[in-house]
Order: C-alpha cells, then structure tokens, then sequence
C-alpha cells in the first residue's frame, strides 16, 4: 500500500553497518567512474562550440519556398522543427501541398475544425513561396 509518510527520504545512521553485513565495506571503496555530471562538465569545457556556432562564416539570410518556418512563441520550435521535417518529405508534401485548395474546399465540418484541411494549409505555407517574400536590401551601415 502507499502510504504519505513512506513518500520521505530516508536517512539510516548505520548505512556502513547495514552494508557490512552484505559484504560491503563503505571505507574501502573508491570512486571509479565519473558521473553524468562530471561527465556533461568536461564535454562543455572541450568542446569546439565555433563548429555549430559557424563562428568564422557570413551567413547570408535566406528567404525562399522551403526555408520559412513558424514564428517562435515560446517553445513552439520543437513543433516547427517537426513540420519542417514533415514538410520536406516527398510523400507528405505530395499529399498535403495541395496548391488548388482542393483538401480545404473538401472540408466536411469547415476548415477551422477539419485537421486534413490545417495540415494542408501548415504545408502549403511551409513549402510553397506564400509566405516568404523577397529580403528587402538594408544599406550596410544599419
């Protein structure tokens, strides 16, 4: 049975004891493996960030069908990550692009409630040239 007072941590003063009688002895042990943390440390401090980080390249902004995304409200990147991924596989685009409208014409209970018909307009948007207007030229001295 579950119990509240079973749901506190538990301190045993004589944790050596209880371990000697299995054959432990706590005072002769060492320390052989670093853990996760000392792990996650030691990778932070060598690793090279400059190779995700493209810190020696200009990176020129892009604006195209295929290369737009949503706006990021918060976390909502997980979600455009996975559309995009979606969005990029030949099979889901062929099935959901649908430039004519033919799936949100189609909708049975209307377009707001029907998922068919929100996944074809998310892929049409992500895919197609609608939403990703030319990069307007900014003088080099803004």
């Amino acid at each position: 049975s579950y119990a509240n007072d079973e749901n506190d941590m538990v301190l045993d003063p004589k944790l050596a004891e209880h371990l000697a009688h299995w054959g432990i002895d706590v005072m002769q042990m060492e320390k052989s493996d670093k853990t996760l943390a000392e792990m996650e440390v030691d990778l932070n401090k060598n690793h090279s960030w400059s190779k995700i980080l493209e810190a020696d390249k200009e990176l020129k902004a892009v604006r195209e069908a295929g290369a737009v995304g949503l706006v990021n409200l918060g976390n909502s990147c997980y979600m455009n990550s996975a559309l995009q991924l979606l969005a990029s596989i030949p099979e889901f685009e062929g099935r959901y692009q649908d430039p004519e409208a033919k799936l949100r014409v189609s909708a049975a209970s209307g377009v707001v409630e029907d998922v068919l018909a929100q996944t074809a307009k998310v892929t049409s948007a992500l895919t197609t040239g609608r939403y990703a207007p030319p990069l307007e030229e900014k003088p080099d001295d803004l």
